[in-house]
């Protein structure tokens, strides 16, 4: 049986069909908003920490990648991203 979910075939997205494989946050999660950039953080942290991790983030924004143009230099052998397929869904022409 193949449902769609909005415009994805079910049957080739394996994680639509069994969310419970993926990794799931743990308590609440909060977005947040730095230089422009969004970002997900512990929705249930203590006000100090939540200063902490704003004030190492902040230092350190220039280190995260925020597209592929930021990732200057990566040998596509040693990282490729691979499709999350379905081996046993069917081909649809």
């Amino acid at each position: 049986m193949t449902s769609t979910k909005g415009s994805i075939d079910t049957e080739l997205d394996p994680k639509i069909v069994h969310p419970e494989r993926r990794p799931q946050p743990v308590g609440e999660i909060k977005e947040v908003v730095l230089n422009g950039r969004k970002l997900k953080i512990g929705g249930d942290l203590s006000s100090d920490i939540e200063a902490q991790i704003f004030h190492v983030l902040q230092a350190n924004l220039s280190s995260f990648a925020w597209t592929t143009t930021n990732m200057v230099g990566i040998d596509p052998d040693f990282l490729c991203h691979k499709l999350n397929v379905n081996p046993k869904a069917k081909e649809k022409v």
